[in-house]
């Protein structure tokens, strides 16, 4: 199915066709997703920076982001130029690292409600799955 291009070798194994792209052509590739779309793939740091720094406003994400906009409205994901930079502004407060340390208990919380269910009694601070005295853990 030649029309699909890199399509089925992306969808079978996404990060070995990626890492195999960087392997086998070096850190900027262009390759076929869908007929007559052009798809760069960039895997150099530099060129990344760049790309996100410098070029971010002017950067057509490409029509999937265009049609996931449409979908989803528009985001920090799928807002492209000036509305991704303003949107992004206005979540970045909330990934200082004084902020990711507050929701390491929250996620703690959260990841024992998924595993020990709704919390109804109080938990000792390490968790519902804290370890015996014998080393095992309890669920």
């Amino acid at each position: 199915m030649p029309w699909l291009g890199h399509a089925i070798p992306l969808i079978r194994d996404n990060l070995a066709f990626i890492a195999s792209l960087r392997r086998d052509y070096g850190p900027l590739v262009e390759i076929t997703l869908q007929p007559g779309t052009r798809t760069v793939i960039v895997q150099n740091p530099e060129l990344i920076r760049f790309m996100l720094k410098d070029l971010g406003p002017s950067l057509d994400k490409g029509r999937f982001f265009e049609k996931m906009g449409q979908l989803l409205g528009d985001s920090v994901v799928t807002a492209a130029g000036l509305a991704h930079r303003n949107k992004r502004r206005q979540l970045q407060p909330a990934f200082a690292r004084e902020e990711i340390a507050r929701y390491v208990d929250i996620m703690r919380d959260e990841a024992d409600a998924a595993v020990c269910g709704p919390r109804s009694t109080p938990r000792p601070p390490q968790g519902c799955c804290a370890a015996s005295a014998d080393g095992a853990t309890t669920a």
